[in-house]
C-alpha cells in the first residue's frame, strides 16, 4: 500500500465522520479545532469543502 491509498482512505473516513456529525448538527474536529456549528444542511458544500482543505493541511 502506498501513503497516497493510506492517506486516501484515512481522508475517506475523516469525511464520512464529518457527514455523520454534521447530520446530528455539528461538526467537531479530532485535532483540538472546533468548526463553527452549521445548519444541518444549508451550508453542507462549503463545510466538506473547509473540512478538505483542512484535512490537506494536516494530512
Amino acid at each position: 500500500m502506498t501513503l497516497n491509498f493510506i492517506f486516501s482512505f484515512r481522508l475517506s473516513i475523516y469525511l464520512l465522520q464529518m457527514l455523520i456529525s454534521t447530520q446530528l448538527g455539528s461538526i467537531y474536529v479530532r485535532n483540538n479545532q472546533i468548526l463553527p456549528k452549521f445548519p444541518s444542511n444549508h451550508n453542507l458544500k462549503i463545510t466538506l469543502a473547509y473540512v478538505i482543505l483542512r484535512s490537506l493541511h494536516i494530512g
